[in-house]
Formats: structure tokens, C-alpha cells, sequence
């Protein structure tokens, strides 16, 4: 049984309501508007930023020839960066996703994880928790608030409306933290999927109140419609290249490792396995697409006088990699089923906005290392290294110095943090530090400790290049731990994991399509804080902070 798509909307100005209302009732829209000419080249009318949650740089290479859809569009008709990488340690998703809006490396945006330890409150916070900026829902009353206010450098949303003051943002994720960061702190709309309460959620930091038409849009296509619904495989068989089934997956929605995977129990319950279900299928995807298309309809985005931006995180990959692992056949046939649903995305956009109109780029946040115990029977070294026992052997090291008692407030991979009591008498006692890093370096899979003070002068030292990318003094830890290649951090729950300096987390897609883009493979060294300079530069907006450069080779005269 096929997925079935369903159709979210989008937050738009009071003045567009009732124009949106019309539009979206008669299926009449207004002609694009035609791009003007700034520099001898025309303007795009739409910038449109495509992340693909935990998509490895690798899966266009072993995946791709089975695509005929939009990714198969993206690989053709764009400029294919074929090294493109994070060049930092830090990938996760909150860092990944400011590093494309920002084009700035965590150092400077400031997001270094998704959650990092607060030496003042006592507690982990996440990098886009505001409890100033209560959260807005569309369903069930959730508690909490959310913003880009920890976010250090702007972004490209936030640029273009500096630039063009009519320019409009539309952000969309099932994640909050990737919705924010790409939508910056204007967006008219920036909406996620809150699993707490299972409702659609934006922020007061966008707008106090709810706006009709998604209000509607959303009870008219409830999520609810998917009941019933059941994950097939989109290939044929003979298309797979590893057996279903694989060793060591651990999905965590009451499915089996084995396909087909329905969305419920078959007592058609809405309730949170559903949900669960729900997000980590291609269903979610393709109901952000629909959610995309009632978003551009309502904005008339890339319609106007001004250029606009389009952002969607779709987070789907990165639950089922967490799972499944990337060597799944859920990993293969989710992106198949992505290929189709951006293929509508781009269809829908050539209609509506115009061919030449938009330039999309595709990236991801961040990539993922192999299920450990698959790494280890194919004779690869891998391994899980224990957060416990890291952080057991260094309060055991500590106690000659600092005395009994724990000496380690958090480890959050790859920062320890100390208890801030204890960290200045550690920190200033070079026996203390040499006891901690012994004591690190004897859990297996850590294969190096760091200093910040190491970080400010790292020289030609690789790996502390990679730190310094993503230290912020005050949010990073006491000390940065780095886990060899195939050693992921934590539990055999998720069966998966990425996070640190492995080249699996790191490498990941880069393509830039449309405009004056020029269509081939260009084999240059990039990163993705190279996609806000060049989407800028088209747009004819400089990127204040910007570390990234514009991809120049890529753009026709």
C-alpha cells in the first residue's frame, strides 16, 4: 500500500489572509513576476534551501543511479560539489543547520550542539529553548518557548530582509531547531512538528496568535489520514544492495528490522507510536512538501518585486539512520521515496514561480557513522564508547587531587563539562589535567583529549583545526574528547550515531541548481558555509559574517 501525502500550510502577514484564502479556494494565482537585471545577470525570485537531515555525502555515489525523480534533477541539471564536508567536529544537527543559514562555522553562530550544559543554570539547555518566546500551536497546548535568540551570527533570511525589506521566509522541519535556524529570527512562517503534544508549533518570537488559513489547511488534512498507511519498498528488489534485515538495527517504533513497516498497530489509534511512525517514513517528507507548496501559494513567494526564501529540513533520513543505520535498505528506499517527493517540489515550483526563476541547494547537517557491531563483523575497528564509564574513570582520577566526590558536571560528546566548584582548581593543576586525560584516553574508542587553551593556536594540527571550528568559550566544555573513526558515543539505542570527527559525519552533499548556476561536477574542496555567500551573492546580498565563500565557479557570466 503506498504512502499516502498529506498537506500542512504555512504563516503569512495579516494583509495576505484573505488574498491567500481566495487563492487557495479558486486555484488562481498570479503570474511570476519577472526577475530584474542587477550586474548584467537577472535575479532569482526565490531562493530555495533543500537539507536533508543526516544525509552522508556517500549515498549520491551508491544510491543515485536508482533515483529518476528531483534528486535525479539536482545530480543532472546542477553543479555537483563532489568534497564538500563539515570541516569542524561538531555535527549535529543544531550546528549543521546554522552553518548553512549563517554560513559560519559553530565557532562564530554559536550553535555548538543540540543541547549544551549551562555552567550558570545548572542544566543542559537547547540551542533554541526561549522560554521569552512561548511556543504557538496549532493542536494541543504545549509548554516551553522557542527562538533564534542563542543563535550568534545572521543568517541568510535575516540578510535578505536587511537587504529587501519586502523579502519574505518561509522555514518548515519536523524539528524545531532546524526550522528556527534556517528561518532566522524574521521568518513570516517557521513550523515544526512538536512530538510532545503531536501538533504543529511556531513561536510568539514570529507571531502571538494563529493564523486562519494554516489553522484550516492543517484540520483539513489531518496526519490522522495516514492510518492504516503502510511503509513499502519503492524499488525493485534486485535494486537493493544490502539485505533487509541488516544485523544490529534497532527500530524504536514497535517496528520489526524488516520491511514492510505499517504506521500503526492496525487499531488505527492515533496515539504516539503512530506519531513516531509517522516521522521516521517518507510520509513526513512528503507532507512537508505539500506544506511547502501551501506555503508558496499563500506567500506568493517568488512572485513579487522582491526575492524570497524557501527553506525545508526534511528530518525523515535522520530517524530512520539512527535505526536502521546507513547500510539499511530503509536508508536506500527512504531517499528513493525523497526523490520522488522533491521531484514534486521542483515540478510545483517550475509552475508557479518559473523555471528560471528559483535556485535551489541541497545539503545536509551532518552525516552518520555504521552500526558499530555491522563495522566490527565485517573486520572494521568500531566500537561504542560508554559516556558512563568516561565519565566514572575521570571523577576516580580527580579524587588525589580535587578529592572525593564527582568532578564531572556532564559529558555531552564531545565536551566534558566540569562541576563549575571543581573546574578552576582542575583546570589550573596541570596534574589534575594530565590525571583526566589518562583517565579519558583509557576508555576504548577515545583517541584524543583536548585543552581549550590548545584551541587557540592550533596550527597545522588537523584535528584541532576541526575543534577550534566549533569551540564557543562559555557553552563548549572544559575539555574536548575525540572518538576514533567507527566509535560512536553511547548505547546500542539509537543503533546508529554521528557527532564527531569521523569523515562519515562530516562528508555530506553539496548542489547548487538554477539561474546562472552551470550544470557539471566540480571537484573543489567545500563546505556547506559556502551555500549562504553564493545564494547571497545571487541575491545580491552580502552575508555580513560569512567564513564560507561563494561557490564563483559555479556561476556563469
Amino acid at each position: 500500500m503506498p504512502i499516502r501525502r498529506h498537506i500542512p500550510s504555512a504563516p503569512w502577514p495579516a494583509a495576505v489572509c484573505v488574498l491567500a484564502g481566495v487563492l487557495l479556494a479558486t486555484g488562481s494565482f498570479p503570474r511570476a513576476a519577472q526577475p530584474q537585471q542587477e550586474s548584467g545577470r537577472a535575479q532569482p525570485r526565490l531562493l530555495v534551501i533543500l537539507v536533508v537531515d543526516q544525509m552522508r555525502g556517500d549515498y549520491v555515489s551508491r544510491f543515485g543511479d536508482s533515483w529518476t525523480g528531483g534528486l535525479h534533477r539536482l545530480l543532472t541539471d546542477g553543479a555537483v560539489f563532489t568534497n564538500a564536508a563539515y570541516p569542524s567536529i561538531y555535527t549535529w544537527t543544531c550546528a549543521g543547520h546554522a552553518t548553512i543559514s549563517t554560513g559560519t562555522h559553530p565557532a562564530v553562530h554559536g550553535m555548538v550542539q543540540n543541547l549544551w550544559w549551562d555552567r550558570r543554570l545548572g542544566r543542559s539547555v537547547g540551542c533554541v529553548e526561549d522560554p521569552e518566546s512561548p511556543l504557538v500551536s496549532y493542536g494541543a497546548p504545549a509548554k516551553g518557548g522557542a527562538s533564534a535568540h542563542r543563535l550568534l551570527a545572521p543568517t541568510l533570511a535575516d540578510e535578505l530582509r536587511a537587504r529587501h525589506p519586502g523579502a519574505r521566509t518561509v522555514a518548515l522541519s519536523l524539528k524545531d531547531r532546524s526550522a528556527i535556524v534556517l528561518g532566522g529570527r524574521r521568518a513570516e512562517l517557521a513550523l515544526w512538528f512538536d512530538t510532545d503534544v503531536n501538533a504543529w508549533m511556531t513561536s510568539s518570537a514570529y507571531t502571538t496568535r494563529l493564523l486562519p488559513p494554516i489553522a484550516k489547511f492543517i484540520e483539513q488534512h489531518p496526519i490522522a489520514e495516514s492510518l492504516g498507511a503502510v511503509w513499502t519498498r519503492r524499488l525493485e528488489p534486485s535494486r537493493y544492495l544490502t539485505p533487509d534485515q541488516g544485523f544490529g538495527e534497532a527500530p524504536s517504533q514497535g517496528w520489526t528490522a524488516r520491511f514492510p513497516h505499517p504506521l500503526d498497530d492496525g487499531d488505527h489509534r492515533v496515539d504516539a507510536a503512530f506519531f513516531s511512525r509517522w516521522e521516521g517514513s517518507p510520509s513526513s517528507d512528503a507532507y512537508l512538501e505539500r506544506m511547502a507548496e501551501a506555503a508558496v501559494d499563500a506567500f506568493s513567494l517568488g512572485r513579487r518585486p522582491t526575492p524570497d526564501l524557501l527553506a525545508i529540513s526534511f528530518s525523515a533520513l535522520d530517524l530512520v539512520g539512527h535505526a536502521f543505520g546507513p547500510d539499511s535498505q530503509e536508508v536506500q528506499d527512504l531517499l528513493a521515496h525523497l526523490d520522488d517527493t522533491v521531484g514534486r517540489l521542483l515540478g510545483f515550483l517550475d509552475d508557479r514561480v518559473g523555471r528560471g526563476n528559483y535556485v535551489v541547494a541541497l545539503s545536509a547537517d551532518h552525516g552518520i557513522q555504521s552500526i558499530p557491531e555491522q563495522a566490527v563483523a565485517a573486520g572494521r575497528d568500531a566500537g561504542r564508547v560508554s559516556t558512563a564509564a568516561a565519565v566514572a574513570a575521570v571523577d576516580r582520577a580527580l579524587e588525589a587531587s580535587v578529592g572525593p566526590g564527582p568532578s564531572v558536571a556532564r559529558m555531552m560528546s564531545p565536551d566534558v563539562y566540569f562541576l563549575p566548584a571543581r573546574a578552576a582548581a582542575i583546570l589550573g593543576n596541570p596534574a589534575a589535567v594530565t590525571a583526566a586525560r589518562a583517565a579519558l584516553l583509557s576508555v576504548p574508542g577515545i583517541t584524543r583529549v583536548i585543552l581549550p587553551a590548545e584551541l587557540e593556536h592550533p596550527g597545522s594540527d588537523p584535528l584541532l583545526q576541526a575543534a577550534s571550528l566549533g569551540y564557543v568559550a562559555g557553552r563548549s566544555g572544559d575539555l574536548v574528547v575525540v572518538s576514533r573513526p567507527g566509535w560512536v558515543f553511547g548505547t546500542p539505542r539509537p543503533a546508529a550515531n554521528h557527532g564527531g570527527a569521523s569523515p562519515d559525519d562530516r562528508r555530506v552533499p553539496l548542489v547548487v541548481m538554477g539561474g546562472p548556476l552551470v550544470p557539471g561536477t566540480y571537484p573543489q574542496a567545500v563546505t556547506p558555509a559556502d551555500l549562504a555567500p553564493t545564494l547571497a551573492s545571487l541575491a545580491g546580498v552580502t552575508m555580513s559574517r560569512a567564513q564560507g565563500r561563494v561557490l564563483a565557479e559555479s556561476i556563469g557570466r
